[in-house]
């Protein structure tokens, strides 16, 4: 089981929202099974008021697929998206252990 945990802040003049999460250009909901998004990723959209500490967590299992059929396995880099109602899209990759 993997626990991607982020951490992010608005600094941008106005309040934004997430209102969705992707995990290499796919919609989390997308894969399977559907991994479980946790802290201020729990409830979409999530409000971003500029300045604030936001922390999210999305935890999967080692067996998850995306529809392709495409495992995240160890040691392989992904990329996690923040799409904002705005928008726009955050990125961060992360490396599996």
């Amino acid at each position: 089981m993997y626990a991607t945990h982020i951490s992010y802040v608005n600094s941008g003049g106005a309040p934004v929202a997430i209102d969705s999460i992707y995990m290499n250009g796919v919609p989390v909901s997308s894969y399977r099974p559907k991994p479980v998004l946790d802290g201020d990723f729990s409830f979409l959209p999530s409000l971003c008021e500029s300045g604030v500490i936001k922390e999210g967590t999305i935890t999967f299992l080692d067996s998850t697929v995306d529809p392709s059929g495409k495992r995240l396995s160890p040691g392989t880099t992904f990329t996690v998206s923040l799409h904002t109602t705005s928008g726009y899209d955050y990125f961060v990759s992360v490396t599996l252990p």
